[in-house]
């Protein structure tokens, strides 16, 4: 993990997709820090804290755990490598979204959750990526329901589904959907999911 830092964005993740977003904010001369996956509320209230003293406005979840992007067998799971590639994803968007209502100023805030697209995690030998790509989803498209203003908080949350190979890095993201992302989700509907098709798709 690197060391957060003054930031007005914070970037959660490992894979490719985080690591390109990172390098496009640096590249236009735009902080951001930088964190792994989150495994505890504690962890991520101490990644939040740190940045906040940059005035974190922006955050951009893209991690899903990286085991759980290469097939596995669905009978070959127990509980301990079920709770590594399916619930630590799940656990890392839920503890960063808790953490999010902490630490996002009260005037508002942005959050883009940026999960595997559902076809492809469908196939045979990934059912831990798509159990947990659909509840990264859930959780995402609930905290913008309940963040919109009418409860008294007013955090702007979009759901963005890419293709999951994105995450590995084994596939370049688009580059508009990158910019976006390196603006902390500036320009992207709030409360909405943004469906992005494979680079090269009709």
């Amino acid at each position: 993990m690197r060391r957060p830092g003054a930031a007005g964005t914070l970037v959660v993740g490992t894979g490719g997709l985080a690591r390109k977003v990172a390098r496009a904010m640096a590249d236009a001369g735009a902080a951001a820090c930088v964190a792994g996956g989150l495994g505890s509320r504690e962890e991520a209230d101490a990644v939040f804290a740190a940045a906040a003293g940059g005035d974190l406005r922006r955050v951009v979840h893209a991690y899903v755990e990286p085991g759980s992007l290469e097939p596995r067998p669905t009978l070959g799971y127990d509980d301990e490598s079920w709770d590594l590639h399916c619930e630590s994803s799940i656990r890392s968007l839920l503890f960063c979204l808790q953490a999010a209502h902490a630490h996002l100023p009260a005037g508002g805030g942005r959050i883009v959750v940026v999960c595997p697209t559902p076809a492809p995690v469908q196939a045979a030998g990934r059912a831990a990526l798509a159990a947990a790509a659909s509840a990264q989803r859930v959780l995402a498209v609930s905290a913008a329901r309940r963040w919109d203003g009418r409860h008294g908080r007013r955090i702007a949350v979009t759901a963005v589904t890419v293709d999951p190979a994105v995450f590995a890095g084994t596939v370049d993201p688009p580059g508009d959907l990158v910019a976006a992302l390196a603006t902390g989700g500036t320009g992207l509907p709030a409360g909405a999911t943004v469906s992005v098709p494979p680079v090269g798709a009709p």
